[in-house]
């Protein structure tokens, strides 16, 4: 049985009231993106779809599905803001909606957005493997 972290980077703290991840800082970001993947889902399954990228804007819906597109926005905005620490809320205020903060995220989280993010995170992961001392017993600390 893998032993619990104690490297406080990589945890993500979570909500006994709603479940869902507080005050996330940028670490940890699989984690964190399948809790949200849950909470999103929980909150609405249509809303899942938005989030996953299956239901895109679309011009031509009508005035009460473009009012239903905006209404799940605000819903996405809402799980999202109510996720994250003031400093990435203040970096996720400038974008329209939730599908632009989410499309945010997951580019510069999953290594996507630019080749000095993607240096970046080769560059923390090469520390971390470096930093892994092995027991005599094959265990990696």
């Amino acid at each position: 049985m893998p032993k619990p972290t104690t490297d406080a980077s990589w945890e993500v703290e979570i909500s006994e009231k709603t479940g869902r991840p507080i005050r996330w800082n940028g670490q940890n970001w699989e984690y964190y993106k399948k809790l949200m993947g849950l909470a999103v889902r929980k909150k609405d399954v249509e809303l899942f779809k938005i989030m996953k990228g299956d239901t895109v804007f679309d011009e031509n819906w009508s005035a009460s599905k473009k009012e239903w597109w905006e209404g799940q926005q605000l819903d996405f905005q809402e799980i999202i803001f109510s996720t994250v620490c003031t400093d990435m809320g203040q970096q996720l205020m400038e974008l329209k909606d939730g599908s632009a903060m989410w499309k945010f995220l997951r580019d510069r989280y999953e290594g996507t957005a630019n080749d000095q993010t993607r240096a970046m995170t080769k560059r923390q992961l090469y520390a971390q493997l470096e930093a892994a001392r092995c027991k005599p017993n094959g265990n990696v600390e």
